[in-house]
């Protein structure tokens, strides 16, 4: 799919060309609907557009200031201009400008359709000259990009010698040669089993450096993006290092298909200093756990960081174990204290993690042996890239915990609880259904409903649909999934019947739900 950016100051004709279009039929989505030029230049970084439609006349900023911007900016961006009669003028203008084409308003569906099929087939070419030109690199560049991410690795793990560096970046063909410097390490999140191959997280690398002057990209260990900023002065280098970080990480997530984080080193003086800056951009990731943005500055995170000491411990998790042992409190609340302790004080994941192993342990040695099949997995330790990710994941446990405590001797209590557990494992199976759980349980349609809406509160299929709908609402946030993959990944064969459940369950569609995201 390709990205397209609409905009149009009339909401009329706006909504109608988004309702009327079949954008996805045609190779595109619409990753913005803007209604002036101003809100279309304060998104464009985001949303990084492969066709952007604009009207001419619009308040704020006009299209031909729009256009002129693209060109000058995202040259590689495709401008399509929607005019009138009366304003040819203006027109003639955009020719001056470059546009790709024009669409005559009205917009009539059948021209603009074909047009956005030629649009598409011109990307696709475009796509495959470029991949070509990759497949025919030659050897001595695909050896310069080894060297550069060995050298970037080297230099994350000790200072290298000045005149060794200067050697081995000749070798990598890098020019070291700015006054400032500046460094971006960007992680994806998502399990490294999973990850892009280390080619396409450096292509989405590549595609950020070549917006920015003094930029070099590479890959250290096929796993990490990175980016060298240089510049002449700090305030400068500071700038340019946060819009490229942001830029990195939105390739990133596309490349991967998950959300990305990035972090960022202090501005250091020449190449001698690159060591220092690696390292604080990989360590800059760590405060990336706590914190609530997906780029963080070292310098930032450690200034923000209120350390544990033995003058300031974290809250006790005895009153949580206690309720999970004997009851008396509301174990949910309590958990909740001790993990929002850790977000308040913005700690680093390192030191998150003596806390959490402990807290696993003491939640998992508690888990009784004959339900250790139905508990909630807390997953493994190379996943907890933030804290609210692998926040549900303890909420689960312990909750199950907590009824598995008061449900022992009742035997209603123990067929529901399987239930949950082995709705919770198969809810993602569309093909799951209650006749499927009743043969596993071996009672009756009407015992196990009253005691599941007794326990629950719900039906089996309004438990069902919460727990479909509480994943794609995961997924929304934390992946960049197309709505109709996450659809079929939480139980949904129909992605359009998906989309009116979830705005039924959520109060918005799937799509209004991701673009409210913080």
């Amino acid at each position: 799919m390709y990205k397209l950016m609409l905009v149009e100051d009339e909401a009329v004709v706006r909504e109608s060309m988004l309702q009327n279009i079949d954008w996805a039929g045609l190779g595109f989505t619409v990753c913005a609907a803007c209604a002036d030029g101003r809100e279309a230049l304060e998104r464009l970084d985001t949303v990084l557009p492969d066709v952007v439609v604009t009207d001419i006349c619009m308040p704020f900023v006009d299209g031909l200031e729009l256009t002129r911007y693209l060109r000058e900016h995202v040259p590689s961006v495709l401008v399509v201009i929607l005019t009138g009669f009366s304003e040819f003028s203006y027109a003639q203008q955009a020719v001056k400008l470059h546009v790709h084409d024009f669409v005559l308003k009205p917009v009539a569906p059948k021209d603009f359709c074909a047009l956005l099929a030629r649009l598409a087939d011109e990307l696709q070419e475009r796509d495959s000259r470029r991949s070509s030109l990759r497949s025919l690199e030659s050897r001595a560049y695909r050896a310069e990009t080894i060297l550069r991410g060995d050298l970037l690795r080297s230099l994350l793990r000790a200072p290298v010698p000045q005149k060794e560096l200067a050697r081995q970046a000749v070798a990598a063909g890098l020019t070291l040669d700015c006054p400032v410097y500046s460094a971006v390490l960007c992680q994806p999140l998502q399990p490294a089993e999973h990850a892009a191959e280390g080619q396409r997280l450096l292509d989405a690398a590549r595609e950020t450096a070549v917006r920015f002057p003094h930029c070099t990209a590479a890959v250290v260990d096929e796993r990490y993006p990175v980016l060298l900023v240089g510049g002449r002065t700090r305030d400068e280098v500071t700038q340019r290092t946060r819009d490229a970080g942001a830029m990195l990480c939105d390739a990133v997530a596309r490349a991967t298909g998950a959300d990305a984080q990035g972090g960022i080193g202090s501005c250091v003086g020449g190449a001698s200093g690159l060591h220092r800056c690696l390292r604080e951009a990989s360590h800059a990731l760590g405060y990336g756990f706590t914190a609530a943005g997906r780029l963080v500055a070292d310098h930032q995170g450690r200034a923000a960081e209120r350390p544990v000491t033995d003058e300031d411990p974290l809250p006790s998790m005895k009153p949580l174990l206690h309720a999970l042992d004997f009851g008396g409190a509301d174990v949910q609340e309590l958990l909740d204290a001790l993990l929002d302790e850790l977000a308040r004080r913005q700690l680093h994941r390192d030191a998150c993690l003596p806390p959490l192993e402990r807290l696993q342990y003491a939640l998992e040695e508690r888990i009784p042996d004959d339900r250790r099949g139905a508990a909630p997995r807390i997953r493994p330790q190379d996943e907890w890239f933030r804290l609210r990710d692998i926040r549900e994941d303890f909420r689960q446990l312990a909750a199950f915990l907590a009824r598995a405590r008061v449900q022992a001797d009742d035997p209603a209590r123990q067929c529901v609880e399987s239930a949950r557990g082995y709705m919770l494992q198969h809810f993602h199976d569309s093909a799951f259904s209650l006749t499927e759980l009743l043969s596993l349980l071996n009672v009756s349609k009407s015992y196990f409903s009253a005691a599941f809406k007794a326990q629950t509160g719900k039906t089996f299929m309004e438990y069902l649909t919460a727990l479909r709908m509480d994943r794609a609402r995961q997924l929304l946030t934390t992946t960049a999934l197309p709505a109709a993959e996450i659809a079929e990944r939480v139980g949904f064969t129909d992605p359009h019947y998906f989309s009116v459940a979830f705005k039924r369950a959520v109060g918005m569609t799937p799509r209004e739900y991701r673009e409210a995201r913080p």
